[in-house]
């Protein structure tokens, strides 16, 4: 499906008009409301992730399992709102996953803004995470799975743009 002359498919549009929106989201929190920037975005993380869980859920059975829960974040969700699947999920099997994206797209404006001359500000790396805490957890909330996620970027192992989102399960409906 071609949008323009041009060869652009609507795919790509939408990813650009989506990075854009949201690096302009985060900026504006954080010029206007630095103190609680990070906790609005998630709230609209939060937002996104369980409207989209009412939208693919509506059809579907019920998961079994945390573990189903967290894959269809992974392969689902996260392709629909990202364009990419998650590239890792690791768990320990009693309650603890850890989510790998090694390229997530909003901390690559970390590493661009910060090499121009007189740069703008530049959100730090929570506040470009706060987005992913939120969809993450509004997706698992919504489907009766109380949890708390965390976003990694500073670790030993883990090296921008990479990021690991760490979920922790209150409950296991099993």
């Amino acid at each position: 499906m071609q949008a323009t002359q041009s060869g652009w498919k609507a795919k790509e549009v939408h990813e650009s008009c989506f990075e854009l929106l949201h690096i302009e989201t985060v900026l504006h929190y954080a010029l206007t409301s630095p103190e609680d920037c990070s906790a609005k975005l998630e709230k609209i993380g939060y937002s996104v992730g369980s409207r989209l869980v009412e939208r693919y859920t509506r059809e579907r059975g019920r998961f079994s399992d945390s573990l189903e829960m967290v894959k269809f974040i992974c392969k689902e969700i996260w392709t629909d709102v990202f364009k990419k699947q998650v590239d890792n999920l690791k768990t320990n099997h009693k309650g603890i996953f850890v989510l790998n994206d090694a390229k997530y797209r909003a901390l690559n404006k970390i590493s661009a803004s910060s090499a121009t001359q007189s740069p703008p500000p530049v959100p730090s790396p929570a506040q470009l995470t706060a987005f992913g805490c939120g969809l993450i957890k509004g997706v698992l909330c919504s489907m009766g799975m109380p949890c708390e996620v965390s976003a990694d970027f500073s670790s030993p192992n883990v090296q921008l743009p990479a990021c690991n989102f760490t979920i922790k399960m209150e409950k296991d409906p099993r």
